[in-house]
């Protein structure tokens, strides 16, 4: 807020715009939506009048955050194609792809599996072509979920091998504990025992710190304890 008052007071405009920028992600990342979301608009207005469309690609997707957050996801999915377009057109396939990604998660919030799948496999193309191993793990673990949803089990279990073995190769250990999750989420769904892969990827996650990871996996095993108890 200090620098944003700096900028002002010297009219540094471009500075302004990106003090706002920055200010909504730090309010999104505090769940104060309302904020970030007065500050992204202001940040989307300064850029629309200098038109600088390389910052506006990235407040454009900025806004469809903080919209898919609010589960307002129409305005959301608006503001995630803006992005899009806005990135290829500057030939910003890092962007293009990022945005991509981010749409067809927001389909998938909305149970839109078939254009979520699209949205993904897109976005797929572009991370493998620039060979961004984080980005096509992170890729395909949202097309494994989609294919899950869908109880499409062969298609998600051939996503899921491909990310474990990029996370096994670059030693990846954070993904490799949410592709064995995902694994296990895969066994229950097929009404198979998936303790060994919940077990595991609570190991993994424990070693990285990662309490409120290893509380979802210990939720997700108790939970097929206890349907299997039942029956």
């Amino acid at each position: 807020t200090r620098a944003l008052e700096i900028f002002e007071k010297h009219d540094a405009i471009e500075d302004v715009a990106q003090a706002h920028n920055n200010l909504a992600v730090f309010y999104e990342s505090t769940q104060d939506l309302d904020t970030a979301l007065k500050h992204n608009l202001k940040s989307m207005k300064v850029f629309s009048d200098l038109n600088n469309k390389r910052k506006l690609g990235n407040v454009y997707m900025s806004l469809g955050y903080v919209y898919d957050k609010r589960n307002e996801w129409d305005t959301a999915l608006d503001y995630f194609e803006s992005s899009i377009v806005t990135m290829e057109k500057i030939g910003n396939l890092y962007g293009a792809g990022t945005a991509l990604m981010a749409k067809g998660r927001c389909y998938m919030d909305m149970g839109r599996f078939e254009e979520s799948e699209s949205v993904l496999t897109r976005a797929l193309r572009i991370h493998k072509e620039l060979g961004l191993n984080l980005k096509i793990i992170a890729n395909e673990l949202a097309l494994a979920r989609v294919h899950l949803s869908q109880s499409d089990f062969d298609s998600a279990d051939s996503y899921l091998a491909d990310a474990r073995t990029i996370a096994e190769e670059d030693d990846n250990r954070s993904d490799l504990a949410k592709v064995t999750h995902l694994e296990g989420m895969s066994l229950a769904r097929q009404e198979k025992d998936p303790s060994e892969k919940y077990e595991q990827a609570i190991t993994i996650f424990e070693a990285l710190g990662r309490d409120r990871d290893v509380q979802r996996v210990k939720s997700d095993l108790e939970t097929y304890r206890e349907l299997t108890t039942s029956s």
